[in-house]
């Protein structure tokens, strides 16, 4: 039946001076009313639900991006850090030897030192961005994964929320008297 046909069988009832048309007009519009926002919960549920999962989707994204930025800024420290070791040891070797030390012996081993700190040195920072880079990563997985679970959860939402509201017409529905069937009360109007 569409809301044309109930409105004009209500306006009969009520020409008519059915004491029902009153039960079909007011007493309805608490039911209503529920479904109506019931209708308008669970349309925001799943709409939170999508927003949600897009929303992890895309820090997915950004964290994916932070890994890749990590390693090359990682690998650029890198570059310049081996660049400032060269420089470093070539000015010891230069001071040594315009200070007349030969490079053998303990001079020799220093600068041994030097350059196996410089290198330790690079590979730090080599090694904390390739972590940076896998922490962004894990986030990344953990965004993706949760972007799924968020959809679900506003169906879910939405589900609960037509569950919710049909309870709750059925209660403003049975809440009027005349029985537990709000049907009945619907087609006496037609009789």
């Amino acid at each position: 039946m569409s809301g044309i046909e109930l409105i004009s069988a209500a306006t009969m009832a009520s020409a008519t001076g059915s004491a029902t048309a009153g039960a079909f007009t007011l007493g309805n519009l608490g039911t209503v009313a529920s479904i109506i926002g019931t209708a308008f919960s669970a349309i925001g549920g799943i709409q939170q639900g999508k927003a949600a999962s897009n929303a992890a989707t895309y820090n997915a994204q950004i964290a994916e991006r932070n890994a890749i930025i990590a390693r090359q800024q990682a690998a650029a420290d890198e570059q310049r850090q081996r660049r400032m070791g060269v420089l470093r040891l070539g000015a010891a070797r230069a001071a040594y030897g315009e200070a007349g030390v030969e490079l053998e012996g303990s001079p020799l081993d220093i600068l041994e030192q030097s350059a196996a700190q410089e290198e330790l040195d690079a590979l730090t920072i080599r090694y904390k961005g390739e972590l940076r880079g896998m922490g962004a990563e894990s986030e990344a997985a953990l965004n993706r994964a949760q972007a799924p679970s968020l959809l679900t959860q506003g169906y879910m939402k939405a589900g609960s929320a037509v569950l919710l509201g049909g309870a709750q017409a059925l209660r403003y529905d049975t809440g009027r008297g005349g029985g537990t069937n709000g049907g009945d009360r619907i087609a006496g109007a037609y009789a």
